[in-house]
């Protein structure tokens, strides 16, 4: 009876080191993969900036593919203030220190799975594997150049 036992005791044993085993190389696989994902030259397959996709690129590659398509080809981004007496003032996102590069859109493109740790890298990864991705690249606006701009139209109607 005490064999019994015994042999009981060693198999449950074994199968307990067997599980955490296998749990224990799982995740090193999934660390290693982590690892690999997060140190990728390339941006993920399904990311795109402005619906111009970029998955596969360096991010050399992405600038190319976003000039190409025209991201920096002098459009510019202007906030208009209209203010009484049919004065206006105008601030273009140069002025106010806003604009975005294609450079700065391909870096926003890679940095998405790229600039977490190796565990939200992964899931960005398996995300991107699985549909589209749009990043929205954004910039903040020098306040006080904006503020300056507006005040000064302000004075002029009041002056004026």
């Amino acid at each position: 009876m005490a064999k019994k036992r015994a042999k009981t005791k060693d198999k449950s044993r074994r199968g307990v080191i067997i599980a955490v085993a296998a749990v224990c190389a799982v995740m090193a696989a999934v660390s290693a993969f982590g690892v690999y994902v997060t140190g990728t030259d390339r941006i993920f397959k399904g990311v795109s900036v402005s619906g111009t996709a970029l998955g596969g690129m360096t991010r050399q590659q992405a600038v190319a593919a976003l000039e190409a398509g025209g991201w920096d080809d002098g459009g510019e981004s202007a906030v208009t203030v209209r203010l009484p007496l049919e004065k206006h003032v105008t601030v273009t996102a140069a002025e106010a220190g806003a604009e975005i590069t294609a450079a700065d859109a391909a870096v926003a493109a890679y940095n998405y799975g790229h600039d977490g740790n190796i565990f939200s890298n992964l899931a960005i990864y398996i995300k991107c594997l699985f549909g589209d991705n749009d990043i929205t690249v954004t910039a903040e606006a020098d306040k006080a150049v904006v503020r300056e701009k507006v005040e000064e139209a302000v004075s002029e109607v009041t002056d004026g």
